[in-house]
């Protein structure tokens, strides 16, 4: 069996040792953690650089979603624009101005009708 009671000699020579203060203890522990203490500072500092350049990128593709949305507008516009254009120029009253004037058409009257028979060889080439 071990005795767990000092000497008073053992007192003494614990009495003697130094008690490190509060910040002794904390520079001890820090200077311990030589290498850990570095990389987390890096880690931070990567970290936040990290979030910089991510809300940088993040601004640009907002700016540019917003710049590809008034282009994409104004071609709405323009189609919308074209086909009012196209449908006015399609309409059966232009057309037959244009063909009127231009191509001096007329409309068609009986008496330029003129109904083709088939021809009698063709009957007789049938049999």
């Amino acid at each position: 069996m071990s005795d767990t009671t000092l000497t008073p000699a053992e007192a003494q020579s614990l009495k003697q040792l130094p008690v490190p203060s509060l910040v002794e203890a904390l520079v001890h522990d820090i200077t311990g953690w030589r290498l850990v203490l570095p990389l987390m500072v890096l880690s931070v500092i990567a970290s936040a650089i990290g979030v910089v350049y991510s809300k940088h990128v993040a601004r640009g593709l907002t700016n540019q979603w917003e710049q590809t949305q008034v282009v994409r507008d104004k071609l709405e516009v323009e189609w919308r624009n074209l086909r009012l254009e196209q449908s006015a120029m399609a309409e059966h009253s232009r057309v037959e101005e244009i063909a009127r004037e231009k191509l001096r058409m007329v409309p068609v009257v009986d008496e330029m009708q003129e109904v083709v028979q088939p021809e009698q060889r063709m009957a007789s080439n049938a049999h």
